[in-house]
């Protein structure tokens, strides 16, 4: 049996969430398998705001508010940009008969996907300030204008303005110049140009999966992540009120001095490339490993799902 699965965001935004089928794998299992709409997420909720916005102005370069940046980027990249809609929904019917309340526990799969949609959402999002930066502002403003509310986050200026600064050094071509000097006095010449020729094609996925890694998957997502099982977990496990509000705030704290600080990488005219300002931030990453996760996907969008049904 196969069910058509929607997460409904807003009156006018319908998320196709894909398909959920029950069947049997090679080894007679009875599994549910979750396959991916056509469009991802995020590229559904960029499509919704895109059309809600053909009218509206363009905000000035001036009036960029990295609150509301933040907020935007985890609305569009997390909340309703990846598999994250579907655990928090609290709608798919197709799954009410088995559901009950605060269902503990998110699978590995599931976490893979999310994962996978939430770092190639952040990609592309990080893209667009470059490719098209005024595009970029309308789609702050229409985030927040259009897409629900998220829970309240205060932010703490204290330790925004300590992490901000720590990042100051990558916003001046000099500051970028002399990291890098001093890594290659560390570590070689010959390390830096094999790096380069590694992590060139696939850039700025690299940095996106360096930046969502630090600010959401070492975070409260871990903690349902390693919860139990109801004996029978067939269902998708669930990610309560209480669970999403502290993974939504614990992600946009972090975040905050991180898209600050990228923005500005990104946006300001010194006479490099785009290449030649994110590489030494993205050398940051690979050089701590705690932060850098090598076994992440550099192409992938979205991924199917497998769930066994346990008896």
């Amino acid at each position: 049996m196969t069910y058509r699965l929607h997460i409904r965001v807003t009156d006018h935004l319908l998320l196709d969430a894909g398909t959920l089928e029950e069947t049997r794998d090679p080894e007679n299992r009875r599994v549910r398998m979750i396959t991916p709409a056509p469009q991802t997420f995020y590229q559904q909720v960029i499509a919704y705001l895109t059309d809600a916005t053909t009218q509206e102005k363009v905000p000035p370069q001036t009036a960029v508010d990295f609150q509301e940046v933040t907020y935007a980027t985890v609305a569009v990249c997390l909340r309703w940009g990846s598999y994250f809609a579907v655990l928090a929904d609290k709608e798919v019917h197709e799954w009410t008969p088995l559901f009950q309340e605060e269902v503990p526990g998110i699978r590995d799969t599931e976490m893979a996907r999310m994962n996978i949609e939430i770092s190639s959402a952040f990609c592309q999002w990080l893209t667009l300030i470059h490719t098209d930066p005024k595009r970029f502002r309308k789609l702050v403003k229409a985030a927040l204008k259009f897409l629900p509310p998220l829970p309240q986050i205060i932010f703490d200026k204290q330790s925004y303005q300590k992490e901000l600064w720590l990042r100051t050094f990558f916003n001046s071509k000099a500051g970028r110049a002399e990291f890098m000097e001093s890594l290659q006095n560390k570590v070689g010449e010959d390390f830096i140009v094999r790096k380069k020729e590694e992590i060139t094609p696939h850039l700025m996925r690299i940095l996106a999966n360096g930046v969502i890694n630090e600010t959401y998957r070492y975070g409260p997502i871990e903690n349902i992540h390693a919860g139990s099982y109801l004996p029978d977990s067939s269902v998708p496990s669930r990610i309560s009120p209480c669970a999403e509000q502290e993974v939504l705030t614990t992600t946009a704290q972090r975040l905050l001095p991180t898209v600050h600080a990228l923005y500005r990488i990104i946006t300001k005219k010194t006479g490099e490339t785009l290449e030649e300002k994110i590489i030494p931030y993205v050398f940051r990453f690979i050089l701590t490993n705690l932060i850098f996760p090598s076994d992440w996907s550099l192409t992938e969008e979205t991924r199917g799902i497998k769930l066994l049904v346990r008896k």
